[in-house]
């Protein structure tokens, strides 16, 4: 209750890695899609054949989710995604943010992380779109960031 307020209210969740999950799913498309088109989190609603590149990463992801036992349907993370979408409209998701700062991106912890897991699998599975959306983001984050900082250690 001390944390909670008006807009952002906390609150216990019982399938809290269901929770998890949902999010970061979520965040894969919307963090890889948005920057790679310089564009803000609305474009989901605003545009069909955007939200459909959407789906796919969404259906691609929750498949590596099933195999691990949280069932996510692709459909209910769509819909979540239009509603954020629509209440975030105009509004620039952090990588993207990140990105115009030169800073590193979370991309890592998003799509690459569902890429290695569903690679990880005993029959590994690949999610192509969720991966290669990811590997973009990161190849666009080196770049810039070597424009601006000169070249990275490591890279």
């Amino acid at each position: 209750d001390a944390l909670s307020t008006p807009d952002f209210r906390f609150r216990t969740e019982e399938q809290i890695e269901r929770e998890v999950w949902k999010k970061a799913i979520i965040n894969a498309a919307f963090n890889s899609i948005c920057p790679l088109m310089n564009i803000d989190n609305g474009v989901f609603h605003r545009e069909e054949m955007v939200a459909r590149i959407a789906h796919l990463v969404l259906a691609e992801a929750s498949g590596v989710a099933r195999r691990i036992g949280i069932d996510l349907a692709a459909e209910e993370l769509m819909d979540q995604l239009l509603l954020i979408s629509r209440r975030s409209d105009g509004q620039l998701i952090s990588t993207l943010q990140d990105l115009n700062s030169g800073k590193e991106t979370e991309i890592d912890y998003l799509n690459l992380a569902i890429s290695r897991i569903g690679m990880s699998l005993e029959t590994p599975i690949d999610p192509k779109i969720t991966r290669i959306l990811g590997e973009l983001v990161l190849a666009k984050s080196r770049i810039v960031r070597t424009a601006s900082h000169g070249p990275l250690q490591g890279s």
